[in-house]
């Protein structure tokens, strides 16, 4: 009975060593994994829900837009510095939905500028396409209530 309440409390005691250890390792993680149809820029300004990022491209910041530093912890627009590379993620509607700001040994040496534009493209061919739709909407409904008896 001795034996057992002693490997018992050796145990407990051990517990907070490696519930430690634990969390130290997954912190340091290995890399991060993006989207795939994320995009890396350079951030050189943000304000009043706008960013300024390469070739002088202006993008909207979505309201419930998410910021992760280079540990891969969440932080405020207030925090968020500037001159930085980021990988970002657009939504449907091509605002900024995620910022990832990016460690020295994540940056690609040679990223595809394209893919930014391409995604705005997309994204603002969706909008219009949406747009049209609810316009076209928006006369039937003005129709139909101007044929009713």
């Amino acid at each position: 009975m001795t034996d057992s309440r002693f490997l018992h409390r050796a145990a407990l005691s051990l517990l907070p060593l490696l519930l430690l250890l634990a969390s130290a390792s997954a912190s340091a993680g290995g890399p991060r994994a993006f989207p795939g149809d994320s995009v890396q820029v350079k951030l050189h300004a943000l304000a009043n829900g706008m960013m300024l990022v390469d070739d002088g491209v202006t993008l909207q910041v979505s309201n419930s837009v998410r910021i992760y530093n280079e540990e891969n912890r969440t932080v405020t627009r207030g925090r968020l510095p500037t001159e930085v590379t980021v990988r970002l993620l657009l939504d449907r509607t091509a605002q900024v939905q995620r910022i990832w700001i990016l460690a020295a040994d994540e940056i690609d040496a040679n990223p595809d500028n394209k893919q930014l534009t391409r995604q705005r493209e997309r994204a603002g061919a969706g909008v219009k396409a949406s747009a049209t739709t609810n316009a076209a909407n928006a006369t039937n409904a003005t129709a139909t209530s101007s044929n009713a008896p």
